[in-house]
């Protein structure tokens, strides 16, 4: 019987948003599964301390200063990765802007674009952009997207941040049924409450993360590297009878004491 694997090794993984938080934890992850790892972000300082950091576990990295809203930036990322690397075996695609923090009746035209234009159009065009030039022709390639778990429920004050999630659900199903055939998987992960620098209106408010842990049955709110162990399983060969799936990882949400 073979045995699943969760290397990484040979592979080459782009993660967006990699410069702080989530996507740089996942980037650094996928290094340690032994994954060379080009990373973008408009955050220049962040990308070149998760670029070192992956150097420190033994891997080759690329940091690309790139904006995943515009097509030039988009292009920039595929072009630079294929240029430094020749392939690309995984996506991340983890660039998002935070929510509003209002009431939906708020939201105003310019805030919706920029939400929608970030996590929802960036992240599809991407996987296009990725998948036309590189995994198409190569015949294989695993896409995972970050959803939240305002892809599944109404959270207060998170209205066209959670319409752009919930949308990200069905990109990730559409794409997984219509991308089999050329070998390609794609998958998304779900995360409730990180702390991260764009949850901190929450959690660093005390009766806000009170209310919050009350619904969680692990009793705390994610870290970051709590996210890391989900990706690697859907970029690894362990998972590859899995795709157009979503997976929770919310501490036991309504399960809480």
């Amino acid at each position: 019987m073979k045995q699943p694997s969760f290397s990484l090794a040979g592979e080459v993984a782009l993660v967006t948003g990699a410069a702080r938080g989530i996507g740089q934890s996942i980037a650094q992850g996928l290094a340690g599964a032994g994954a060379d790892v080009a990373i973008s972000d408009i955050n220049a300082a962040g990308l070149e301390e998760t670029a070192k950091e992956i150097k420190k576990i033994g891997k080759n990295s690329l940091a690309i200063e790139a904006d995943v809203s515009t097509r030039k930036g988009r292009d920039k990322m595929v072009k630079e990765t294929l240029a430094h690397f020749g392939r690309i075996d995984i996506l991340v695609n983890d660039a998002a802007l935070p929510p509003l923090w209002g009431p939906v009746i708020e939201t105003d035209e310019e805030g919706w674009d920029r939400i929608m234009n970030t996590n929802l159009k960036g992240l599809f065009f991407l996987c296009v952009a990725v998948a036309k030039e590189v995994m198409i022709p190569q015949k294989r390639g695993n896409i995972i997207n970050l959803a939240s778990i305002a892809s599944f429920k109404p959270v207060w004050g998170q209205g066209a941040y959670g319409f752009s999630k919930a949308a990200v659900l069905m990109v990730t199903q559409i794409l997984a049924s219509e991308w089999a055939k050329y070998g390609i998987r794609v998958n998304a992960i779900a995360p409730r409450l990180v702390k991260t620098k764009m949850t901190e209106i929450v959690w660093s408010d005390p009766e806000k993360l009170k209310k919050r842990l009350e619904n969680i049955a692990l009793g705390r709110i994610a870290y970051p590297e709590d996210m890391v162990g989900a990706v690697i399983y859907f970029a690894s060969q362990a998972s590859e009878y899995v795709t157009g799936q979503t997976l929770l990882l919310d501490g036991g949400i309504g399960f809480g004491q």
